[in-house]
């Protein structure tokens, strides 16, 4: 029986579980793979997770999460980076109202396109 397991594979999956402890999550903010993972596909993030995996450097996955409340969504919208703005805008609705318009008229033409 070979248990040759890919630790970045299970910590990842394990990040996007339902119905897990807020004190595991915690702690899988802190993995790289399962950080994104979180970010990516949590429903339940708090605020002050949010702002972790923002400040730990993940905030392209986090927007991408279509669970993220609006004004996370609006705040990401405006960050510095065009790859996090992309990210909004593939992932968007127009949650807060404004927010499709205010992409579309973004200087970078590939955060305008989506």
């Amino acid at each position: 029986m070979d248990l040759d397991l890919d630790l970045d594979l299970e910590l990842g999956a394990l990040a996007a579980q339902d119905g897990l402890p807020a004190s595991m999550v915690w702690r899988l903010l802190r993995h790289p793979v399962a950080r994104r993972q979180a970010a990516l596909l949590r429903r339940d993030l708090t605020g002050e997770q949010m702002e972790e995996i923002i400040a730990l450097g993940s905030a392209r996955s986090l927007a991408m999460n279509r669970w993220v409340p609006a004004p996370v969504k609006a705040r990401l919208a405006q960050h510095p980076e065009p790859v996090i703005r992309y990210a909004v805008a593939a992932s968007a609705t127009d949650e807060p109202p404004g927010l499709l318009a205010r992409l579309a008229g973004d200087p970078d033409p590939w955060c305008a396109r989506s």
